[in-house]
């Protein structure tokens, strides 16, 4: 069994933590540096392209060659960036690992050096004349993944739904912004999103492994305790509100299936109905004993895929679906009439066990690995309390068929959008 501590990096106020959590059956360490601030719409192509900037170059390493030679030279490691939306904040997340240093031919001590890179990356990025190195290869790359997502029609379906769902609120917005934004993009305007970034950010500093060394914690310490902040983040939850009435969209292009998005919303924050919530999506549609799956999927054979997944942070709930046109109405209908049984409790009890045990078994599982136990504690350090995924199952099995039949009832149908092919 691993074991956790969380220490502030300085004064509380400052917003910054790290959390180490060791357990001597790892064979491999993870680190992860997450950023978390405000999305803005105008500044959504540049908080973005900061990401792709940072990720393979530092001051050490000013080129990708060098950059990768030195983590071929510790074991192999690995080290990325990424992009992620956190209802109304977005996180700019640096993800790294290694073998446990235990591992070691001759001794070195991987995670420190893994770490010392990271640093290099935040603190000293690649520079040349004031400004960031890379600018127009990374620009590039941001833009091929903004218009890539078309390719993928799923994915093109959510955002075009999401932006229906959260009009007129952040998350309304792309979190990469669009194409013209992208080019739009200058130095100075990426220089303002680093200095934002490093100033105001919440930042939640993770280890995973067999163990930690002190050079490691006090790398940490000293590095990040030395930022200037001003104005440092604090998250809150902000619920999307309600609309006066159904929003439905029929998007036409080149498909040959159907993608269908229907969006419930709660009007309260999900994280105080978490237990009920998790154990509501399994019975309605995470499971293959769901009734989504069972009846809309299988029995009906409506749609290739119905899938729900809750929005926590905004209080949504979706449900989409890959279907021929001739069965969206159709499968509109029954995926609503599904809800409406929850809501009525006529469901049969079993379901209720069946999603408790593999709710259960999922968390069983997430001290497995150093990456999964890190993401446990990363989403969870967003609200409290933070408990272990073993305390969290003691919760979901108190969750009852009534608490079920609650939440269905406060869901109400927010939007529906429809992507179909030009012949439908």
């Amino acid at each position: 069994m691993y074991t956790i501590n969380t220490v502030p990096i300085g004064a509380a106020k400052r917003g910054i933590r790290l959390t180490t959590i060791i357990d001597p059956k790892f064979k491999v360490s993870s680190i992860q540096v997450c950023f978390t601030f405000p999305r803005v719409k105008e500044t959504a192509a540049a908080d973005s392209l900061l990401a792709y900037i940072l990720e393979d170059t530092n001051s050490d390493y000013p080129d990708m060659t060098l950059f990768n030679k030195r983590l071929s030279e510790l074991y192999g490691a690995s080290l990325s960036t990424s992009n992620r939306s956190v209802g109304n904040y977005r996180e700019l997340l640096f993800s790294a690992g290694t073998i446990s240093d235990k591992y070691a031919l001759d001794g070195e001590e991987l995670s420190y050096e893994l770490m010392k890179m990271i640093c290099g990356c935040i603190f000293e990025p690649a520079m040349q004349d004031g400004g960031f190195t890379n600018i127009e290869l990374k620009r590039n790359e941001l833009i091929d993944d903004i218009t890539s997502v078309i390719n993928d029609k799923r994915s093109y379906a959510l955002k075009q739904a999401a932006m229906m769902i959260y009009e007129g609120e952040p998350s309304g917005y792309p979190l990469r912004g669009e194409v013209s934004d992208a080019k739009a993009v200058t130095n100075d305007d990426l220089i303002k999103a680093y200095n934002r970034l490093l100033e105001t950010a919440r930042i939640e500093i993770f280890f995973a492994g067999s163990s930690v060394s002190q050079k490691f914690i006090q790398l940490v310490n000293e590095r990040f305790s030395s930022i200037r902040r001003t104005d440092v983040c604090s998250f809150s939850f902000a619920p999307s509100a309600f609309k006066t009435e159904v929003r439905e969209k029929t998007e036409t292009l080149d498909v040959v299936q159907c993608k269908m998005v229907l969006a419930f919303k709660h009007g309260e924050s999900f994280y105080q109905r978490e237990d009920i919530i998790t154990v509501f999506a399994a019975v309605y549609g995470r499971l293959p004993t769901s009734l989504l799956f069972k009846n809309v999927r299988e029995k009906m054979s409506l749609c290739y895929y119905c899938a729900v997944s809750p929005s926590w942070s905004k209080a949504v709930f979706t449900v989409d679906s890959g279907l021929e046109a001739v069965n969206t109405e159709t499968a509109k209908n029954e995926i609503l009439h599904q809800l409406d049984l929850i809501k009525k409790g006529e469901f049969a009890d079993d379901l209720i066990d069946q999603a408790k045990t593999f709710i259960k078994s999922s968390y069983r599982v997430t001290g497995d690995s150093p990456s999964s136990v890190i993401s446990w504690y990363l989403d969870r350090s967003y609200y409290g309390p933070v408990d272990t995924p073993e305390e969290h199952s003691r919760v979901i099995e108190k969750v009852t068929k009534e608490d079920i039949i609650a939440f269905a009832n406060s869901l109400v149908l927010d939007s529906v959008y429809l992507l179909k092919g030009a012949e439908s």
